[in-house]
């Protein structure tokens, strides 16, 4: 949400009407406050009337812009086992080609690829952020843990032959 603050300073008298171009419901009143929810980019308008019964009606010279803002979002496996201890991370945060990203691994690094690779090789929970952030400046952030367990393979074998004669 992107709230836009408007005030009428040249004058204490008179009504006015703002249009804030979203289809919102018009505002009364000489200051109003509005909250664009959505990204696009928006003429404002006021109606004025004064005192004695004149009009006039003016568009704010500048266009509102609201910025899309990104959503961080990213795949991995929640469990990973220390003799497989390597991740592919996968990035399916939204406007993905237009953001650039961080990824922080804790005390196992940082990366900025899109879909990176990392190796845990120690056993335990370990936070991993992701940060998008648009050419616009806005950013969106996400933190999911990776827990690394070890793993016991033993094998144990169905039958054995004592001199290897395969009987």
């Amino acid at each position: 949400p992107f709230e836009v603050v408007v005030n009428l300073t040249n004058s204490n008298t008179g009504s006015g009407v703002w249009n804030f171009g979203d289809g919102s419901p018009l505002q009364q009143g000489l200051n109003a406050s509005h909250v664009y929810s959505q990204a696009g980019t928006y003429t404002v308008s006021f109606n004025y009337s004064d005192d004695i019964g004149c009009n006039t009606q003016t568009v704010l010279a500048k266009h509102i812009v609201v910025w899309e803002l990104p959503t961080a979002d990213f795949s991995a496996p929640l469990e990973v086992l220390i003799s497989n201890p390597e991740v592919k991370f996968t990035n399916l945060s939204t406007v993905l080609e237009n953001n650039k990203y961080n990824w922080n691994f804790g005390s196992f690094g940082v990366s900025s690829e899109i879909n990176p690779t990392k190796k845990f090789d120690k056993v335990g929970r370990y936070p991993v952020t992701l940060q998008a952030l648009t050419v616009n400046g806005c950013k969106d952030g996400i933190t999911r843990t990776i827990e690394v367990k070890n793993d016991f393979n033993v094998y144990i074998p169905g039958a054995f032959t004592p001199n290897y004669d395969g009987i």
